[in-house]
């Protein structure tokens, strides 16, 4: 499959996951609350924890896929064996992270919105090294 192809779908995914969330926030929209209730008919643990961090904190997600499907096969493919190790302790922080805010814990919604920025701008410091690697290796040549 071609890395184009694979950087489509994860933006697709994204985009998908966000207007997940917004409906996980918003469930009357789509009649997934019974007649005559509405807000969080789904209660508050999947509104805010789940549909709140989706729809809020993922936003960079799209476009970055979205970029990468303009830069070249070997650094995607370089970029995808990073990614996959370095999202696992992120993808922690979010798991293990409470629903909703206290007093002097982030709530989910702030912990995913900064491990995913902490992910775009890993990401992208590692393509770009990866671009500067290989330009260094064709002007040795």
């Amino acid at each position: 499959m071609s890395h184009r192809v694979v950087a489509s779908v994860l933006c697709l995914l994204s985009v998908g996951t966000i207007v997940l969330g917004y409906f996980l926030l918003h469930p009357e929209i789509v009649g997934w609350c019974p007649s005559g209730l509405s807000g969080n008919c789904l209660g508050e643990a999947i509104a805010f924890g789940i549909g709140s961090p989706l729809y809020w904190s993922i936003r960079w997600l799209p476009l970055f896929f979205f970029a990468l499907v303009f830069i070249q096969k070997d650094v995607f493919q370089a970029w995808w064996k990073f990614a996959i190790v370095f999202s696992i302790l992120p993808l922690l922080f979010v798991i293990v992270s409470p629903p909703l805010s206290e007093m002097f814990d982030p709530g989910r919604t702030l912990v995913t919105e900064r491990m995913v920025q902490l992910f775009v701008i890993a990401s992208v410091l590692f393509i770009a090294w990866k671009y500067w690697r290989l330009s260094r290796i064709g002007q040795s040549r």
